[in-house]
């Protein structure tokens, strides 16, 4: 009788700068249908950790892989669910969701470097330092449309699955009032990245999975069994090589925004918040509202030393010694531009 038994072959972190730990639980990782019942086929199991997923694999008696990946050629594929509503208001990535877009994350993005000076490379999922744009991609959950205007002629457009560079299916349309009404229905299409081509053309690159019809994700992670080899978590053998990947993100910066309360009826002759440890200077705009000069760092470890003086020039009039931080809640892009993000903070005196 052959018995069998597990070691981890991957372990999932989520890292964003605004903690002091580094370490984020803001996600749960939420295996797609289809890896749910591929895990046990596979002899895999998976265990959700502090926002991230450990992965683990059935070994022989003598350490080789049950099933053997290099063989099996397949994916895992996990959806992000974002579980602290204040995530978005405290990383550094763009304020408004946009329910037709995801963040993709994968073990073929081959960055590995170092970040948040740990001393050692990361394996990121992540295209650049931290996650950005650049890892945003559109999203479908059902029939996929495309539209393409101005042209004449028959047009020939080519949806490509991107995991195996194969042509699903193509069409070939004449223009209807001037437009191409590309459609193509995806419930039999695995999961998974997608590019549409018009005449060898490429027009767009999309993510389909099942799941996006009813349910809303902040992105998906793919774990695929064959790739680079720095990223690799089985050797030659067939024996476990345990990999660490990371997804890293990093804090958001803002323009503090102190409004003070004056209920006393304190007389300031020239107020003034001050900062001395580091070059964080703030300017007095009027009615008690004191805006610093550049971006501040939203961090879960305050920024201390921040003064309110009456006489901005005078360092012994200090009416509060260390003014609070910003909470994450309160931040408000500047309507005339929304680029410029500004967190309150209402200081009563």
């Amino acid at each position: 009788m052959q018995l069998f038994n597990y070691k981890q072959i991957i372990d999932l972190q989520v890292l964003n700068d605004y903690y002091q730990s580094l370490r984020s639980s803001d996600f749960n990782f939420i295996p797609e249908s289809r890896t749910a019942k591929f895990l046990n086929g596979l002899g895999m199991r998976y265990k959700a950790d502090s926002g991230g997923v450990k992965l683990f694999a059935s070994v022989d008696s003598i350490g080789v892989l049950s099933f053997p990946p290099a063989e099996q050629s397949f994916k895992l594929v996990f959806l992000m669910q974002l579980a602290n509503p204040s995530f978005m208001n405290f990383s550094n990535l763009p304020l408004e969701q946009n329910g037709q877009l995801i963040y993709y994350f994968s073990n073929k993005a081959e960055n590995k470097r170092e970040v948040f000076n740990l001393g050692s490379d990361q394996l990121l999922l992540n295209q650049n330092e931290h996650a950005s744009l650049a890892d945003q991609l559109k999203v479908c959950g059902g029939n996929y449309r495309y539209s393409l205007a101005d042209g004449d002629g028959v047009k020939t457009a080519s949806l490509i699955f991107e995991d195996r560079e194969l042509i699903l299916e193509t069409q070939e349309l004449n223009p209807v009032a001037g437009n191409y009404n590309f459609q193509f229905k995806m419930d039999d299409f695995p999961s998974g990245r997608y590019r549409l081509e018009v005449d060898g053309g490429e027009l767009e690159s999309f993510y389909y999975a099942p799941a996006f019809r009813s349910g809303s994700y902040f992105g998906v992670l793919e774990i695929f069994a064959e790739v680079d080899e720095d990223y690799r978590w089985y050797t030659d053998e067939d024996k476990v090589s345990k990999k660490t990947y990371t997804i890293a993100f990093e804090h958001r910066k803002t323009l503090w925004r102190y409004k003070v309360i004056n209920r006393n009826g304190l007389e300031f002759d020239d107020p003034g918040v001050k900062e001395q440890e580091n070059p964080w200077d703030f300017t007095h705009t009027g009615n008690s509202v004191f805006v610093s000069n550049s971006p501040m760092p939203l961090k879960e470890v305050p920024i201390t030393g921040i003064a309110l003086r009456s006489d901005q020039n005078d360092a012994a009039s200090v009416l509060i010694t260390d003014l609070p931080n910003p909470g994450p809640a309160l931040i408000k892009p500047d309507p005339a531009n929304p680029a410029t993000i500004y967190s309150d903070i209402y200081v009563y005196l």
